[in-house]
């Protein structure tokens, strides 16, 4: 195997860096320069562009040599914290692909050791949290939150828009993430005014709403907009979700409006969906 030294060749840095990551041969550093600004950059072609930068590249394809390499060098300077793609962090990379899991957590807990900072906020997701819920598998989101118990990562941290990790888990079907981080927040409001519930609504989870049916949220809790969770329902349609909405009590408040004056067969209408039935 080539040693690290080796890896600083001659020739165009982005050409060979884009080449070599498009390969990802963990016998070749990705990035063959001495030019910190070449290693940190986004001016790769897609994929790389688009997942961030090299530090981000090799945290989502779990490539663990040329991490350590990428990190290890005086001259490149690689910053493990650096802000850009789709997921922002190299660790919300780290967790966002389609590795093995025991890659996936090598890799989280290598670049937290390198000084990775899980509570940069930002990304699709807003946050890390947020990305572990609504991505990764709860194994993985168990030892994040393990990994990170010393490092102020907190269900209760928000993104920009308010939202936080109960939210995202609120979307999904995760039974166990609905345990760690969506039963301590049932009630946390977004920005918006938005509750769990409005979330599940929309995302049509079946689960999420058995769950929080289970522990008594109220359905018709508003958002600022004033839309209820059947509003949200009928917006999305999953007939299913719509049907148990109304059995639990949304008959009751089946003609409340929003603050544009829409009621949920309105909503149910302006999307295109199936006309709302009362029976």
């Amino acid at each position: 195997m080539l040693q690290a030294q080796s890896f600083f060749c001659l020739g165009p840095p982005i050409v060979y860096a884009n080449w070599m990551l498009r390969r990802q041969n963990s016998c070749l550093l990705s990035a063959c320069t001495e030019s910190p600004e070449d290693t940190n950059g986004s001016g790769l072609e897609d994929p790389v562009l688009e997942i961030g930068s090299p530090i981000h590249y090799v945290a989502f394809h779990c490539l663990h040599e040329l991490a350590e390499l990428l990190l290890a060098h005086e001259k490149r300077k690689v910053n493990v914290n650096l802000t850009r793609g789709m997921y922002w962090t190299s660790l919300e990379a780290s967790i966002s692909g389609d590795c093995e899991l025991e890659d996936q957590l090598k890799m989280f807990k290598f670049l937290v050791r390198k000084g990775g900072n899980p509570t940069i906020p930002g990304g699709s997701y807003g946050n890390l949290l947020n990305c572990a819920v609504a991505t990764a598998s709860v194994s993985i989101l168990e030892d994040i939150m393990a990994v990170c118990d010393d490092k102020e990562l907190s269900v209760k941290n928000a993104d920009v828009e308010g939202k936080l990790a109960s939210h995202f888990a609120a979307t999904g079907a995760n039974q166990r993430a609905f345990e760690l981080v969506l039963l301590p927040h049932l009630e946390a409001k977004d920005k918006q005014g938005r509750v769990p519930i409005h979330f599940a609504a929309v995302a049509g989870s079946l689960p999420t709403l058995r769950f929080l049916l289970g522990h008594s949220v109220n359905l018709r809790q508003v958002d600022k907009d004033n839309w209820n969770s059947l509003h949200w329902a009928c917006r999305q349609w999953d007939t299913e979700v719509v049907r148990r909405i109304l059995e639990a009590g949304g008959r009751s408040f089946v003609d409340d409006k929003t603050a544009e004056g829409y009621t949920a067969e309105n909503i149910a209408t302006l999307h295109q969906k199936l006309t709302l039935s009362r029976t």
